[in-house]
């Protein structure tokens, strides 16, 4: 897995204020920092955020909610989030509506790390489905249904949030 590191996310923020506008600066080195190496933390051995996309959530959500920049948090936390994402391979679809209301719930706490995350295994797992799908043909396996009803699982958490918020973004 390629890794950003602290002076690659000031880079990263530098490139989008001078892009977008805003004052480039740096609030707080210490909680730029924790935002981008929390998604690494482990209990007992194992990784707390165990995929990419939860990394990346995590790492989103650290910069947007703890707001190490001056100015720019959501915009350089949902970019660090994209290039983490392009780096290890991963391409989503979305938006860019959809983009800025994952960015504006997050920083009014209508969408948590959790949420988001969810949000990303939804993704992959309906990925993961149409794969199987594909190479199914009509008969539909037991994998299958049990992947299916993790989706399920998942929606319902997001179906909350946007019954609550309005919001429709993944």
């Amino acid at each position: 897995m390629k890794k950003l590191d602290t002076d690659q996310v000031l880079y990263l923020h530098n490139l989008m204020c001078n892009a977008t506008g805003g004052s480039s600066g740096l609030r707080d080195r210490a909680v730029l920092e924790s935002a981008i190496y929390h998604c690494y933390a482990s209990f007992e051995g194992k990784d707390l955020y165990p995929t990419v996309e939860e990394k990346s959530a995590r790492q989103a959500y650290g910069i947007i909610k703890n707001h190490p920049f001056i100015d720019g948090n959501k915009r350089t936390g949902l970019f660090v989030m994209l290039i983490f994402l392009e780096l290890n391979n991963i391409k989503l679809n979305f938006t860019q509506s959809e983009l800025v209301d994952l960015g504006i719930g997050i920083a009014k706490g209508k969408i948590d790390s959790e949420q988001l995350q969810n949000g990303f295994l939804i993704i992959k797992r309906v990925k993961v489905l149409a794969q199987m799908l594909a190479g199914q043909g009509s008969e539909i396996s037991n994998l299958f249904l049990k992947e299916l009803k993790k989706i399920f699982n998942l929606l319902s958490c997001l179906h909350k949030v946007e019954t609550n918020t309005g919001l429709k973004y993944l």
